[in-house]
């Protein structure tokens, strides 16, 4: 698959930097809003899987990053938060105008399970890190990185199914 040229990759780098800073910041709010509000922030396991799945996150996380990368003048072109219904479950992402270019900042949540989070969260997660929390790209190189995750986690099997059901077919 030819790589998306529209981006190069130091600016694609540096719109994942500034959209996970935007999102941890958000997710941080969120957290001591909770604490402010009478419940426990999240600690160990919890904590990670929360920062690398963002389980119910989406929109806040999107909007987070909408709300950064506004303000960037550099950007090549905008991007729009989306919500799309997928068999029942919605979900947040960023896509440009023309719909070719897509920033994911929970993707992670597409390739693990919430049942898998709960009883292999932190080996999941660690099994990811190497991959960018948040991704930018074209939907053929989100599409690629999904199954590329799925085979690091042992479940090639599953991609395609995960695809599907979260529209990620082209």
């Amino acid at each position: 698959m030819p790589p998306d040229t529209a981006l190069t990759d130091d600016k694609k780098e540096e719109i994942q930097d500034s959209a996970e800073e935007a999102v941890m910041e958000r997710i941080n709010q969120a957290n001591e809003a909770s604490v402010m509000a009478g419940f426990k922030a999240p600690k160990g396991n919890e904590k990670v899987v929360q920062i690398a799945f963002r389980r119910g996150l989406c929109g806040e996380c999107c909007a987070a990053v909408k709300a950064r990368l506004d303000t960037d003048a550099s950007l090549p072109e905008a991007y729009n938060i989306v919500d799309k219904l997928y068999n029942g479950d919605s979900h947040f992402f960023l896509e440009t105008i023309d719909g070719n270019r897509v920033i994911e900042p929970t993707w992670k949540q597409i390739v693990v399970s919430k049942a898998e989070e709960d009883g292999s969260g932190r080996s999941h997660a660690l099994a990811l890190s190497d991959f960018p929390n948040v991704f930018v790209g074209t939907k053929e190189e989100l599409k690629d990185k999904v199954v590329e995750a799925c085979n690091l986690l042992k479940k090639p099997k599953e991609s395609g199914e995960l695809l599907k059901h979260w529209g990620i077919e082209f």
